[in-house]
C-alpha cells in the first residue's frame, strides 16, 4: 500500500531522478485509486516539475483530467506522454480519449500505431498479451483477443491476466466462461475500477442485476476507467434501473 510505497520512496534517495519520480507517480497512482484525486494530482505535479516531461506522471494527469470529463486535456496529457515514450497502454489511453471527444480520425491514426508497434513487439519477442488482449476485445477481433489473453494467462496467472481472459471470453459471447475468470480477477479485492466494469457488464449478460448495478456503480465511482468504458457502463446502469 501507500506506507509501503513511501517506505520505498524513502530508501531511493540518491538514485537518479526518474527512478525515484517514478516511485513517487506509483504512489500518487494509489491515491487516485482510493479516490483522492486532489492527493493524487498535487503529487503528480511535484513529479512533473523536478522531471519535466516526465512520462508515467503526464499519464497519471491524463486518467485524473479524464475522470473529470476533460477529455481535451486528457489527449494534451497522453500526447506529452506518447511522445517521449509510446507505449501500447499510453497509445490505447489517447486513442479511446481520442474517440470519447469525436476526433474519430485521430482515433483511428492512434490505434494504427498500436497495431504497428504490435508487429513490431511480436518480431523482437517482446511480450505485450495483456496490453493487446483488452485492446483486440474493445477494438478489434474478440477471438484473437481470447488467444493473446489465453498467452497473457499461461506467462503470469495474476488477477491482471484473468480480468483480461474474463472480457475477451465476453466479448467473444462465452459469458459462462467470462464469469469463471471474472470472479478469480476479483478475489483479491484489488481496487481496479476496470475490473469492476467487466464483471458488472459480465454479471449484467448472466441476468444477475443487482451484482451488475452494485459492480458497475462502483466502476463509474473509480478512476481508472477508458471514457468509452464510462459512457457504456452508465448506458447500462441507465437500461438496469428501467
Amino acid at each position: 500500500g501507500i506506507d509501503a510505497m513511501s517506505r520505498a520512496f524513502d530508501a531511493s534517495a540518491g538514485t537518479p531522478p526518474e527512478n525515484r519520480e517514478y516511485i513517487r507517480v506509483l504512489i500518487g497512482d494509489l491515491y487516485a485509486l482510493k479516490g483522492d484525486r486532489a492527493t493524487a494530482k498535487q503529487i503528480y505535479s511535484i513529479s512533473l516539475s523536478l522531471v519535466p516531461g516526465f512520462v508515467w506522471a503526464n499519464a497519471g494527469m491524463g486518467r485524473l483530467a479524464e475522470a473529470q470529463g476533460d477529455l481535451e486535456g486528457a489527449i494534451g496529457y497522453y500526447s506529452a506522454a506518447t511522445d517521449v515514450l509510446p507505449l501500447p497502454q499510453m497509445l490505447i489511453a489517447k486513442g479511446e480519449a481520442q474517440a470519447a471527444a469525436g476526433h474519430m480520425d485521430d482515433a483511428v491514426a492512434t490505434y494504427a500505431v498500436v497495431r504497428a508497434q504490435e508487429k513490431l513487439y511480436a518480431a523482437n519477442g517482446v511480450n505485450i498479451d495483456l496490453e493487446l488482449a483488452l485492446f483486440e476485445a474493445n477494438h478489434g477481433d474478440p477471438a484473437k483477443a481470447v488467444e493473446l489473453a489465453q498467452s497473457a494467462y499461461a506467462t503470469q496467472p495474476n488477477v491482471k491476466a484473468a480480468d483480461a481472459m474474463s472480457w475477451a471470453l465476453y466479448k467473444a459471447g462465452r459469458i459462462t466462461d467470462a464469469q469463471h475468470y471474472s470472479d478469480e480477477a476479483l478475489h483479491l479485492g484489488t481496487p481496479y475500477p476496470m475490473f469492476d466494469y467487466h464483471a458488472g457488464m459480465i454479471a449484467m449478460a448472466q441476468g444477475d442485476r443487482d451484482r451488475a448495478t452494485q459492480l458497475l456503480t462502483e466502476a463509474v465511482n473509480g478512476i481508472a476507467i477508458s471514457p468509452l468504458d464510462r459512457v457504456d457502463a452508465n448506458t447500462a446502469l441507465a437500461s438496469l434501473s428501467n
